[in-house]
């Protein structure tokens, strides 16, 4: 999967560059003066109409992917995550095909690269991705937060290989593609065949006992599903929330580099090397955020990066941008401190409610973002003027992009931080709170539960020193014992930890445990699902008055004096 969005990120990033290549004008060129464009020597024409035809062929690209996303929608939830996945990887592969003849034919080149445009619609990676790792992230057991944790991190690393190798590219300056699309083709065989051998079915288990119909039946009855999601109150709610970030999420990678590069004299490879520094410079401040956390705690951490990323970074970044490239560029990295923020939110996202639901919320907001994207970066082009000179006028996009800030801050904490239902109030404030109990109790427990290993490790201890002052007749001195664990078998059964954890082995969680590590781990792997996390903050209650009590029966029980030992 995230080789081939890593492909897509290398095309979309040539994208751009290749319209620019497009624009004809009368403007002879200049020696030494780089346009973009080998027919046109005006520059800041080249930028504007540029966009514009990148503009159009991205709105034509999602439009494609917008009706080629309900058949994949209903696809992955009738008929399993494979399924979608080997029918998405076929239509990529005869697309490459097509590409490969295409590079060798003048007459139906342009043709056959409209029809493999077309059949790269058969496969959302960014879609399928997100559902498969909702699928790992609320299985039973799983460790949510640690799985959209790798995802991110793979995610950017592998944006910062593609971006690296597309960067190549484009000093390569390539005329005949016929070779490099062959070794695209052989790639892509070798993929469908790796998939199609050794690809796991990642859909739920309670998906597939309700999926054994008939597939006209799972076809119907899918289509239903979403028709009545719809009309939940929490889903156009999820949704209005994202549509508004989708608009200010695509101002920062298309516009951006075009005003810097229009009003502040920035090149081509300029841009591309500050997107891949800034990147990689991410990856680097990742685990920062997790120092806020234990400070802060999950919920105001949360709250405060939200109000950070929307009015501090992306709005000011909007505000500054036309009047000076430093200042704009400055706030940008100003946020990397809080780049592990990323994979938190989309957590958090993930537990808007219960997974089974969750996934048909994912389809719907992939669809919704398909259809922004047939307008959105249309919009910002028609409001982009590389030729002004003022700061207002330049301002167009950057005050679309400022609305769908304001607005995205009120559809946060107006729209999806609380909610009430039937069952009781939901929404992602009470999600960080029930986090940030978990945690506290979490380690509340771990301190009571390392306390009483410390003082079984004591009389451990004075018992062996004992036995040194006592006359050994000659024997050899015996070893020290080995450090008993935290949680041992006795432990788990006598302090009351098994019957608060639903009478489960202590081999079932992973015990024995030594470390704090392999207790969060247990955890985390129960806390899967917003249900589970309720559970699992009752549960952590019951062990800690189990386990007071227990330990406090211990203390209460003296030990034994070395006169009172030597006499017994």
């Amino acid at each position: 999967l995230n080789f081939s969005g890593g492909m897509k990120t290398l095309v979309n990033q040539t994208e751009q560059p290749f319209a620019r290549s497009l624009v004809m004008c009368d403007v002879p060129l200049v020696e030494g003066n780089y346009t973009g464009s080998r027919w046109c020597g005006d520059r800041l024409k080249v930028l504007e109409e540029g966009f514009h035809i990148s503009a159009k062929g991205q709105a034509q690209e999602n439009f494609a992917m917008l009706c080629s996303l309900a058949f994949v929608g209903v696809c992955i939830g009738a008929f399993g995550r494979k399924f979608t996945v080997l029918v998405g990887l076929g239509g990529t592969l005869t697309s490459v095909a097509l590409f490969v003849v295409a590079s060798s034919s003048i007459e139906t080149g342009r043709l056959l690269f409209s029809i493999g445009q077309g059949l790269q619609g058969l496969y959302p990676v960014e879609y399928i991705f997100g559902i498969v790792v909702l699928d790992l992230a609320t299985q039973q057991g799983g460790d949510g937060e640690a799985t959209y944790a790798i995802k991110f991190y793979e995610a950017v690393l592998g944006v910062g290989l593609w971006f690296g190798l597309g960067y190549m590219v484009q000093f390569a300056e390539l005329t005949e593609y016929g070779r490099l699309w062959s070794a695209i083709l052989a790639l892509n065989i070798g993929m469908f065949t790796l998939a199609f051998f050794a690809y796991p079915e990642t859909k739920p288990k309670a998906e597939k006992e309700e999926a054994k119909t008939h597939f006209v039946m799972k076809v119907v009855d899918e289509v239903k599903s979403y028709g009545d999601l719809l009309q939940d109150n929490r889903c156009l709610r999820f949704l209005f929330n994202n549509i508004t970030r989708n608009f200010m999420n695509g101002f920062a990678p298309v516009v951006l580099p075009l005003q810097l590069m229009a009003y502040h004299g920035w090149s081509q490879p300029g841009c591309v090397t500050y997107g891949l520094g800034f990147l990689l410079a991410g990856i680097c401040f990742g685990g920062l955020l997790e120092k806020f956390i234990q400070r802060f705690g999950y919920h105001d951490v949360y709250c405060g990066c939200i109000f950070w990323f929307i009015l501090g970074n992306n709005a000011g970044m909007m505000l500054l941008a036309p009047y000076s490239d430093k200042l704009a560029i400055g706030i940008t990295f100003l946020s990397l401190p809080l780049s592990g923020f990323f994979p938190l939110m989309e957590f958090v996202d993930s537990r808007f409610c219960e997974p089974e639901q969750m996934h048909r919320f994912k389809s719907v907001q992939w669809v919704m973002g398909y259809f922004q994207g047939i307008f959105m970066l249309p919009i910002y082009s028609w409001f982009f003027k590389a030729d002004a000179t003022t700061y207002f006028s330049r301002m167009g996009p950057n005050v679309c992009g400022i609305v769908c800030c304001l607005l995205n801050v009120v559809s946060v904490f107006a729209g999806i931080y609380h909610i009430e239902t039937p069952t009781g109030p939901e929404g992602f404030g009470m999600t960080l709170r029930q986090m940030d109990a978990i945690r506290d109790k979490d380690q509340k427990l771990w301190a009571m539960l390392s306390a009483a290993a410390a003082k079984r490790a004591a009389e451990a201890q004075e018992k062996a020193k004992d036995k040194k002052e006592e006359p050994s007749d000659g024997a050899a001195p015996e070893a020290p014992p080995a450090p008993e664990p935290v949680v041992s078998e006795e432990v788990w059964k006598d302090s009351g930890l098994r019957a608060a954890f639903g009478d489960k082995e202590l081999a079932e969680c992973g015990g024995p445990m030594w470390v704090v590590d392999q207790w969060s781990g247990l955890i985390r792997a129960l806390n899967w699902s917003p249900k589970a996390g309720k559970e699992l903050v009752e549960n952590l209650d019951k062990a800690m008055a189990s386990v007071s009590a227990w330990a406090g029966e211990e203390v209460s029980q003296p030990a034994p004096s070395k006169d009172e030992k030597k006499k017994n």
